[in-house]
Protein backbone atom coordinates (compact mmCIF):
# COMPACT_ATOMS: atom_id res chain seq x y z
CA UNK A 1 0.00 0.00 0.00
CA UNK A 2 1.85 3.32 -1.12
CA UNK A 3 1.45 6.23 0.96
CA UNK A 4 -1.15 7.79 -0.63
CA UNK A 5 -3.86 5.09 -0.44
CA UNK A 6 -2.26 4.92 2.99
CA UNK A 7 -3.11 8.54 4.26
CA UNK A 8 -6.53 8.23 2.48
CA UNK A 9 -7.61 4.73 4.46
CA UNK A 10 -6.35 6.46 7.23
CA UNK A 11 -8.73 9.31 6.59
CA UNK A 12 -12.04 7.73 5.55
CA UNK A 13 -11.66 5.27 8.48
CA UNK A 14 -11.38 8.38 11.11
CA UNK A 15 -14.17 9.92 8.93
CA UNK A 16 -16.60 6.58 9.55
CA UNK A 17 -15.58 6.13 13.30
CA UNK A 18 -16.57 9.54 14.20
CA UNK A 19 -20.42 9.41 12.22
CA UNK A 20 -20.97 6.02 13.39
CA UNK A 21 -19.99 6.55 17.24
CA UNK A 22 -22.28 9.26 17.07
CA UNK A 23 -25.07 7.93 14.93
CA UNK A 24 -25.42 5.38 17.89
CA UNK A 25 -25.42 7.84 20.51
CA UNK A 26 -28.14 9.77 19.26
CA UNK A 27 -30.50 7.29 18.01
CA UNK A 28 -29.89 5.70 21.40
CA UNK A 29 -31.49 9.04 23.03
CA UNK A 30 -34.36 8.64 20.01
CA UNK A 31 -35.00 4.92 21.29
CA UNK A 32 -35.14 5.81 25.09
CA UNK A 33 -37.14 8.73 24.83
CA UNK A 34 -39.92 6.52 22.82
CA UNK A 35 -40.17 4.11 26.06
CA UNK A 36 -39.47 6.44 28.89
CA UNK A 37 -40.00 9.86 27.72
CA UNK A 38 -36.57 12.11 28.06
CA UNK A 39 -35.50 14.47 29.82
CA UNK A 40 -32.11 16.35 31.00
CA UNK A 41 -31.44 13.58 33.25
CA UNK A 42 -31.96 10.73 31.38
CA UNK A 43 -29.65 12.36 28.28
CA UNK A 44 -27.02 13.13 30.96
CA UNK A 45 -26.77 9.08 31.93
CA UNK A 46 -26.50 8.17 28.34
CA UNK A 47 -23.78 11.18 27.48
CA UNK A 48 -21.98 10.37 31.10
CA UNK A 49 -21.79 6.46 30.50
CA UNK A 50 -20.75 6.93 26.39
CA UNK A 51 -18.06 9.23 27.64
CA UNK A 52 -16.30 7.47 30.49
CA UNK A 53 -16.59 4.38 28.18
CA UNK A 54 -14.62 6.05 25.81
CA UNK A 55 -11.81 7.15 27.67
CA UNK A 56 -11.84 3.60 28.65
CA UNK A 57 -11.58 2.60 24.79
CA UNK A 58 -9.02 5.45 24.46
CA UNK A 59 -6.41 3.86 26.89
CA UNK A 60 -7.35 -0.04 25.59
CA UNK A 61 -6.94 0.78 21.83
CA UNK A 62 -3.39 2.79 22.75
CA UNK A 63 -2.59 -1.19 24.30
CA UNK A 64 -3.39 -3.17 21.10
CA UNK A 65 -0.64 -5.02 19.75
CA UNK A 66 -2.14 -7.09 16.69
CA UNK A 67 -2.74 -5.28 13.51
CA UNK A 68 -4.41 -2.20 13.69
CA UNK A 69 -6.55 -2.28 10.63
CA UNK A 70 -7.85 -5.48 11.77
CA UNK A 71 -8.20 -5.14 15.59
CA UNK A 72 -10.47 -1.93 14.23
CA UNK A 73 -12.45 -4.78 11.61
CA UNK A 74 -13.36 -6.46 15.00
CA UNK A 75 -14.37 -3.15 16.81
CA UNK A 76 -16.50 -2.15 14.19
CA UNK A 77 -18.26 -6.10 14.02
CA UNK A 78 -18.70 -5.58 17.58
CA UNK A 79 -20.33 -1.66 17.98
CA UNK A 80 -22.21 -3.20 14.84
CA UNK A 81 -23.58 -6.62 17.34
CA UNK A 82 -24.07 -4.94 20.20
CA UNK A 83 -25.62 -1.78 18.82
CA UNK A 84 -28.23 -3.21 16.76
CA UNK A 85 -29.60 -5.68 19.34
CA UNK A 86 -29.29 -2.89 22.42
CA UNK A 87 -30.91 -0.25 20.13
CA UNK A 88 -33.88 -2.10 18.66
CA UNK A 89 -36.99 -0.63 19.70
CA UNK A 90 -38.67 -4.09 20.76
CA UNK A 91 -35.44 -4.88 23.26
CA UNK A 92 -35.20 -1.73 24.86
CA UNK A 93 -39.17 -1.18 25.37
CA UNK A 94 -38.69 -4.58 26.96
CA UNK A 95 -36.53 -4.13 29.32
CA UNK A 96 -36.85 -0.31 30.48
CA UNK A 97 -40.48 -0.53 30.33
CA UNK A 98 -40.19 -3.67 32.64
CA UNK A 99 -40.34 -3.27 36.46
CA UNK A 100 -36.97 -5.28 36.76
CA UNK A 101 -35.10 -2.33 38.70
CA UNK A 102 -37.79 -0.08 40.10
CA UNK A 103 -35.62 3.10 40.16
CA UNK A 104 -36.22 4.30 36.40
CA UNK A 105 -32.81 5.91 36.21
CA UNK A 106 -30.73 3.37 37.95
CA UNK A 107 -32.23 1.20 34.71
CA UNK A 108 -31.58 3.46 32.59
CA UNK A 109 -27.90 3.71 33.73
CA UNK A 110 -27.47 -0.52 34.00
CA UNK A 111 -28.98 -0.89 30.57
CA UNK A 112 -26.39 2.67 28.86
CA UNK A 113 -23.58 0.58 30.22
CA UNK A 114 -24.43 -2.32 28.25
CA UNK A 115 -25.64 -0.49 25.19
CA UNK A 116 -24.11 2.76 24.47
CA UNK A 117 -21.52 2.21 26.98
CA UNK A 118 -20.02 -1.14 24.54
CA UNK A 119 -20.44 1.06 21.52
CA UNK A 120 -18.32 3.59 22.62
CA UNK A 121 -15.51 1.22 24.38
CA UNK A 122 -15.08 -0.28 20.89
CA UNK A 123 -14.98 2.99 18.72
CA UNK A 124 -13.08 4.97 21.19
CA UNK A 125 -10.73 2.74 20.23
CA UNK A 126 -10.46 3.76 16.81
CA UNK A 127 -8.07 6.75 17.38
CA UNK A 128 -5.11 5.14 18.85
CA UNK A 129 -5.36 2.09 16.36
CA UNK A 130 -4.88 4.44 13.35
CA UNK A 131 -2.72 6.71 14.51
CA UNK A 132 -0.02 3.16 15.09
CA UNK A 133 -1.35 2.83 11.51
CA UNK A 134 1.41 5.52 10.48
CA UNK A 135 0.02 7.55 7.57
CA UNK A 136 1.59 11.18 8.55
CA UNK A 137 4.66 9.76 9.12
CA UNK A 138 6.30 9.29 12.98
CA UNK A 139 5.34 12.92 14.16
CA UNK A 140 3.09 11.84 17.28
CA UNK A 141 1.74 15.27 17.81
CA UNK A 142 0.76 15.75 14.16
CA UNK A 143 -0.52 12.22 14.24
CA UNK A 144 -2.83 12.86 17.67
CA UNK A 145 -4.00 16.35 16.29
CA UNK A 146 -5.29 15.29 12.68
CA UNK A 147 -6.96 11.68 13.82
CA UNK A 148 -8.82 13.86 16.94
CA UNK A 149 -9.22 16.48 13.72
CA UNK A 150 -11.28 14.27 11.65
CA UNK A 151 -12.49 11.94 14.01
CA UNK A 152 -14.65 14.98 15.39
CA UNK A 153 -15.71 16.04 11.54
CA UNK A 154 -17.42 12.80 11.62
CA UNK A 155 -19.06 12.98 14.70
CA UNK A 156 -20.69 16.43 13.76
CA UNK A 157 -21.71 14.54 10.52
CA UNK A 158 -23.24 11.63 12.82
CA UNK A 159 -24.98 13.98 15.12
CA UNK A 160 -26.66 15.60 12.05
CA UNK A 161 -27.70 13.67 9.27
CA UNK A 162 -29.25 10.48 10.88
CA UNK A 163 -31.40 12.57 13.46
CA UNK A 164 -32.19 15.05 11.20
CA UNK A 165 -32.29 13.68 8.03
CA UNK A 166 -32.26 9.95 7.58
CA UNK A 167 -34.77 9.62 10.92
CA UNK A 168 -37.00 12.29 9.34
CA UNK A 169 -37.46 10.61 5.87
CA UNK A 170 -36.76 7.01 7.20
CA UNK A 171 -37.71 6.69 10.81
CA UNK A 172 -35.28 5.57 13.47
CA UNK A 173 -35.65 1.88 12.85
CA UNK A 174 -34.54 1.80 9.47
CA UNK A 175 -31.88 4.71 9.93
CA UNK A 176 -30.73 2.01 12.93
CA UNK A 177 -30.25 -0.41 10.10
CA UNK A 178 -28.75 1.46 7.64
CA UNK A 179 -26.40 2.42 9.97
CA UNK A 180 -25.17 -0.85 11.37
CA UNK A 181 -24.89 -2.20 7.93
CA UNK A 182 -22.63 0.35 6.71
CA UNK A 183 -20.06 -0.54 9.76
CA UNK A 184 -20.80 -4.28 9.24
CA UNK A 185 -19.21 -3.63 5.61
CA UNK A 186 -16.47 -1.74 6.61
CA UNK A 187 -15.74 -4.15 9.32
CA UNK A 188 -15.95 -7.12 7.47
CA UNK A 189 -13.52 -5.63 4.85
CA UNK A 190 -11.05 -4.84 7.11
CA UNK A 191 -10.78 -7.72 9.27
CA UNK A 192 -11.30 -10.15 6.08
CA UNK A 193 -8.24 -8.03 4.25
CA UNK A 194 -5.88 -7.27 7.33
CA UNK A 195 -5.90 -9.82 9.50
CA UNK A 196 -2.16 -12.10 9.55
CA UNK A 197 -3.09 -15.17 8.77
CA UNK A 198 -6.10 -17.62 8.16
CA UNK A 199 -9.37 -16.74 9.22
CA UNK A 200 -10.04 -18.24 12.43
CA UNK A 201 -13.88 -19.92 12.90
CA UNK A 202 -14.55 -17.16 15.77
CA UNK A 203 -13.69 -14.61 13.28
CA UNK A 204 -16.15 -16.19 10.59
CA UNK A 205 -18.64 -16.66 13.68
CA UNK A 206 -17.80 -12.35 15.10
CA UNK A 207 -19.01 -11.48 10.85
CA UNK A 208 -22.23 -13.50 10.91
CA UNK A 209 -23.27 -12.62 14.62
CA UNK A 210 -22.72 -8.54 13.58
CA UNK A 211 -25.22 -9.15 10.47
CA UNK A 212 -27.66 -10.54 12.47
CA UNK A 213 -27.32 -7.45 14.79
CA UNK A 214 -27.79 -5.12 11.81
CA UNK A 215 -30.63 -6.88 10.77
CA UNK A 216 -32.43 -7.03 14.28
CA UNK A 217 -33.88 -3.46 14.53
CA UNK A 218 -35.98 -4.38 11.42
CA UNK A 219 -37.60 -6.98 13.78
CA UNK A 220 -39.44 -4.23 15.14
CA UNK A 221 -41.25 -4.17 11.51
CA UNK A 222 -41.22 -7.46 10.57
CA UNK A 223 -43.23 -8.15 14.34
CA UNK A 224 -46.23 -5.92 13.25
CA UNK A 225 -46.51 -6.74 9.55
CA UNK A 226 -45.89 -10.38 9.92
CA UNK A 227 -48.40 -10.61 12.77
CA UNK A 228 -50.97 -8.02 10.69
CA UNK A 229 -50.44 -5.38 12.42
CA UNK A 230 -49.73 -2.15 10.69
CA UNK A 231 -46.45 -0.38 11.86
CA UNK A 232 -44.18 2.73 10.64
CA UNK A 233 -41.57 4.30 12.61
CA UNK A 234 -41.06 7.66 11.99
CA UNK A 235 -38.66 10.52 12.81
CA UNK A 236 -40.47 10.83 16.26
CA UNK A 237 -42.66 7.99 17.02
CA UNK A 238 -42.98 3.90 16.71
CA UNK A 239 -46.40 3.40 15.69
CA UNK A 240 -48.78 0.22 15.41
CA UNK A 241 -52.33 -0.25 15.40
CA UNK A 242 -53.81 -2.82 18.42
CA UNK A 243 -57.18 -4.28 17.68
CA UNK A 244 -58.77 -5.13 21.65
CA UNK A 245 -62.23 -6.52 21.02
CA UNK A 246 -64.17 -3.86 18.83
CA UNK A 247 -61.75 -0.93 19.84
CA UNK A 248 -58.89 -0.28 17.78
CA UNK A 249 -55.91 1.51 19.35
CA UNK A 250 -53.34 3.57 17.53
CA UNK A 251 -49.95 2.92 19.76
CA UNK A 252 -47.15 5.75 19.88
CA UNK A 253 -43.63 4.95 21.92
CA UNK A 254 -46.04 2.07 23.53
CA UNK A 255 -48.66 4.90 24.80
CA UNK A 256 -52.15 4.81 23.99
CA UNK A 257 -52.75 7.82 21.33
CA UNK A 258 -55.82 7.11 20.18
CA UNK A 259 -58.87 5.08 20.86
CA UNK A 260 -61.70 4.13 18.49
CA UNK A 261 -64.61 1.59 17.92
CA UNK A 262 -64.84 -0.05 15.01
CA UNK A 263 -67.87 1.90 14.33
CA UNK A 264 -65.77 5.22 13.87
CA UNK A 265 -66.73 6.22 17.13
CA UNK A 266 -64.08 7.96 19.59
CA UNK A 267 -63.33 5.30 22.41
CA UNK A 268 -60.75 7.51 25.03
CA UNK A 269 -62.71 8.70 27.99
CA UNK A 270 -60.92 11.59 28.10
CA UNK A 271 -61.13 12.60 24.42
CA UNK A 272 -65.17 12.70 25.38
CA UNK A 273 -64.79 14.76 28.75
CA UNK A 274 -62.53 17.15 26.65
CA UNK A 275 -65.36 17.03 23.62
CA UNK A 276 -67.70 17.78 26.65
CA UNK A 277 -65.70 20.59 27.76
CA UNK A 278 -65.90 22.40 24.16
CA UNK A 279 -70.00 21.58 23.79
CA UNK A 280 -70.49 23.20 27.29
CA UNK A 281 -68.59 26.42 26.30
CA UNK A 282 -71.48 27.19 23.97
CA UNK A 283 -68.77 27.48 21.18
CA UNK A 284 -69.58 27.44 17.62
CA UNK A 285 -67.88 29.38 14.67
CA UNK A 286 -64.45 29.48 16.99
CA UNK A 287 -60.81 28.98 16.61
CA UNK A 288 -60.05 26.20 18.34
CA UNK A 289 -56.05 24.94 18.32
CA UNK A 290 -54.84 21.55 19.67
CA UNK A 291 -51.18 20.51 20.40
CA UNK A 292 -50.04 17.18 20.04
CA UNK A 293 -52.34 15.41 17.15
CA UNK A 294 -52.26 11.69 18.20
CA UNK A 295 -55.05 10.44 15.65
CA UNK A 296 -56.49 13.33 15.55
CA UNK A 297 -59.83 12.48 17.05
CA UNK A 298 -60.09 15.49 18.97
CA UNK A 299 -62.66 17.33 16.49
CA UNK A 300 -64.51 14.52 15.55
CA UNK A 301 -68.58 15.23 15.20
CA UNK A 302 -67.69 19.10 15.72
CA UNK A 303 -68.86 20.77 12.34
CA UNK A 304 -69.36 23.87 14.35
CA UNK A 305 -65.92 25.14 14.47
CA UNK A 306 -62.45 25.08 12.97
CA UNK A 307 -59.43 22.99 14.29
CA UNK A 308 -55.94 23.36 13.44
CA UNK A 309 -53.90 20.74 14.44
CA UNK A 310 -49.87 20.55 15.56
CA UNK A 311 -47.24 18.20 15.78
CA UNK A 312 -43.82 17.85 15.33
CA UNK A 313 -44.50 14.34 13.85
CA UNK A 314 -45.64 15.26 10.30
CA UNK A 315 -46.33 11.37 9.50
CA UNK A 316 -49.50 11.31 11.75
CA UNK A 317 -51.86 12.87 9.12
CA UNK A 318 -51.63 9.73 6.74
CA UNK A 319 -51.60 7.48 9.19
CA UNK A 320 -54.86 8.92 10.64
CA UNK A 321 -56.43 9.43 7.18
CA UNK A 322 -55.58 5.33 6.74
CA UNK A 323 -56.63 4.04 9.83
CA UNK A 324 -58.70 6.49 11.94
CA UNK A 325 -61.39 7.79 9.44
CA UNK A 326 -59.90 11.67 9.31
CA UNK A 327 -60.71 13.55 6.26
CA UNK A 328 -57.98 15.55 6.04
CA UNK A 329 -59.74 18.48 4.25
CA UNK A 330 -62.02 19.11 7.83
CA UNK A 331 -58.73 20.07 9.72
CA UNK A 332 -55.63 22.22 9.26
CA UNK A 333 -52.31 20.48 9.95
CA UNK A 334 -49.36 22.07 10.74
CA UNK A 335 -45.94 20.57 11.08
CA UNK A 336 -44.29 22.12 14.42
CA UNK A 337 -43.02 22.02 17.68
CA UNK A 338 -45.91 23.18 19.88
CA UNK A 339 -43.89 25.88 21.62
CA UNK A 340 -42.26 26.97 18.57
CA UNK A 341 -45.25 27.37 16.87
CA UNK A 342 -46.65 29.32 19.76
CA UNK A 343 -43.16 31.88 19.47
CA UNK A 344 -44.11 32.17 16.12
CA UNK A 345 -47.84 32.92 15.65
CA UNK A 346 -49.71 35.92 17.11
CA UNK A 347 -52.97 34.60 16.53
CA UNK A 348 -55.46 34.62 19.16
CA UNK A 349 -57.55 31.20 19.72
CA UNK A 350 -60.44 30.91 21.62
CA UNK A 351 -59.61 27.07 22.39
CA UNK A 352 -55.88 26.02 23.05
CA UNK A 353 -55.98 22.35 24.14
CA UNK A 354 -52.63 20.59 25.21
CA UNK A 355 -52.49 16.80 24.67
CA UNK A 356 -48.49 16.54 24.20
CA UNK A 357 -46.87 13.18 25.12
CA UNK A 358 -43.39 11.99 23.97
CA UNK A 359 -44.37 8.46 25.88
CA UNK A 360 -47.12 7.21 27.80
CA UNK A 361 -46.83 9.47 30.40
CA UNK A 362 -43.59 11.73 29.66
CA UNK A 363 -44.61 15.01 28.33
CA UNK A 364 -41.13 17.59 26.51
CA UNK A 365 -39.95 19.54 29.19
CA UNK A 366 -40.16 22.56 27.30
CA UNK A 367 -44.01 22.21 27.35
CA UNK A 368 -44.14 22.02 31.13
CA UNK A 369 -42.54 25.01 32.25
CA UNK A 370 -43.97 28.51 33.30
CA UNK A 371 -42.51 30.11 30.64
CA UNK A 372 -44.40 28.03 28.00
CA UNK A 373 -47.78 28.11 30.06
CA UNK A 374 -47.50 31.83 29.87
CA UNK A 375 -46.77 31.60 26.67
CA UNK A 376 -50.13 29.63 25.86
CA UNK A 377 -52.07 32.35 28.06
CA UNK A 378 -50.81 35.08 25.58
CA UNK A 379 -52.21 33.33 22.47
CA UNK A 380 -55.77 33.05 24.27
CA UNK A 381 -58.27 35.95 23.62
CA UNK A 382 -58.75 37.98 26.46
CA UNK A 383 -61.81 37.31 28.74
CA UNK A 384 -63.09 34.86 26.73
CA UNK A 385 -60.50 32.37 26.07
CA UNK A 386 -59.92 28.58 27.70
CA UNK A 387 -56.69 26.90 27.75
CA UNK A 388 -57.57 22.99 28.25
CA UNK A 389 -54.55 20.49 29.00
CA UNK A 390 -54.52 16.81 29.60
CA UNK A 391 -51.73 16.03 32.04
CA UNK A 392 -51.01 12.42 33.13
CA UNK A 393 -50.21 12.82 36.87
CA UNK A 394 -51.45 10.84 40.31
CA UNK A 395 -55.04 11.09 40.97
CA UNK A 396 -54.66 12.18 44.51
CA UNK A 397 -51.84 14.43 44.29
CA UNK A 398 -49.41 12.87 46.70
CA UNK A 399 -46.16 12.90 44.64
CA UNK A 400 -44.64 16.25 44.13
CA UNK A 401 -44.55 15.85 40.01
CA UNK A 402 -48.66 16.23 40.16
CA UNK A 403 -48.40 19.00 42.85
CA UNK A 404 -45.97 20.94 40.64
CA UNK A 405 -47.35 20.27 37.43
CA UNK A 406 -50.65 21.81 39.39
CA UNK A 407 -49.11 24.53 40.79
CA UNK A 408 -47.28 25.73 37.77
CA UNK A 409 -50.13 25.86 35.43
CA UNK A 410 -51.40 28.30 38.38
CA UNK A 411 -48.77 30.35 37.96
CA UNK A 412 -49.65 31.35 34.69
CA UNK A 413 -53.52 30.69 34.78
CA UNK A 414 -54.62 30.87 38.31
CA UNK A 415 -58.51 30.59 37.48
CA UNK A 416 -58.56 26.77 36.21
CA UNK A 417 -60.39 23.75 37.73
CA UNK A 418 -59.27 20.10 37.55
CA UNK A 419 -60.91 16.85 36.59
CA UNK A 420 -60.27 13.87 37.09
CA UNK A 421 -61.54 11.44 34.01
CA UNK A 422 -62.03 8.52 36.05
CA UNK A 423 -62.40 9.92 39.53
CA UNK A 424 -59.71 8.43 42.70
CA UNK A 425 -58.10 9.31 45.08
CA UNK A 426 -55.23 6.74 44.81
CA UNK A 427 -51.41 7.35 43.77
CA UNK A 428 -52.75 5.56 40.31
CA UNK A 429 -51.55 7.74 37.38
CA UNK A 430 -54.74 8.85 36.04
CA UNK A 431 -55.70 11.86 32.86
CA UNK A 432 -55.96 15.21 34.74
CA UNK A 433 -58.11 17.96 32.96
CA UNK A 434 -57.16 21.31 33.30
CA UNK A 435 -59.66 24.02 31.86
CA UNK A 436 -58.09 27.62 32.35
CA UNK A 437 -60.33 30.77 31.77
CA UNK A 438 -57.74 33.10 30.90
CA UNK A 439 -59.89 36.04 32.83
CA UNK A 440 -58.27 39.67 32.67
CA UNK A 441 -54.50 40.63 33.18
CA UNK A 442 -54.52 42.79 36.05
CA UNK A 443 -56.68 40.71 39.46
CA UNK A 444 -55.23 42.72 42.55
CA UNK A 445 -54.63 41.81 45.55
CA UNK A 446 -57.14 41.31 48.02
CA UNK A 447 -57.66 43.88 50.92
CA UNK A 448 -59.74 43.75 53.59
CA UNK A 449 -59.47 47.36 54.34
CA UNK A 450 -62.72 48.10 52.85
CA UNK A 451 -64.41 45.37 54.81
CA UNK A 452 -66.35 44.37 51.93
CA UNK A 453 -65.75 40.16 52.00
CA UNK A 454 -69.18 39.37 51.00
CA UNK A 455 -70.21 38.78 47.51
CA UNK A 456 -73.71 40.53 47.83
CA UNK A 457 -71.52 43.46 47.89
CA UNK A 458 -69.04 42.56 44.59
CA UNK A 459 -70.75 45.00 42.75
CA UNK A 460 -69.73 47.88 44.72
CA UNK A 461 -66.85 49.82 43.15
Amino acid sequence: MTLQHKYALFLFLLFFEGIIGTSYQVLYIRQFSSTVGMSAEITGIIIGVFLGAMSLGYRAGGMVKTSPLAALGKNFLLVVAFGGVTATPLVIEYYLGSDLISNTYLRIALYSVFSVGFVAYFIAQSIPLLIKFKAWGNDASEQGGNALFISTLGSMVGSIIPSSIMAAYWGATNTLTIIGFCGWIVGTILLLKYRHKKTKKSEWGLIMIALLGAATPISTYLNGHLSGTPYVSTAYNDIYLKHDGNIDIMVANKAFMSLRFKNGNNAAQYVDYIQKQIAGLGTADKDILILGAGGFQMHKDDDKNRYTYVDIDGDLLDWGEKYFGVNPDTINFVVSDARQFLIENNKKWDIIIMDTFASSSSIPEHLVTKEFFLLARKRIKKETGVFIANIIASGGFKDKYSQRMYNTIHYAMPFCQTQQVVPTLSEDLNNIIYTCFVGPDEQGDYSDDLRRPNVDLLSIK
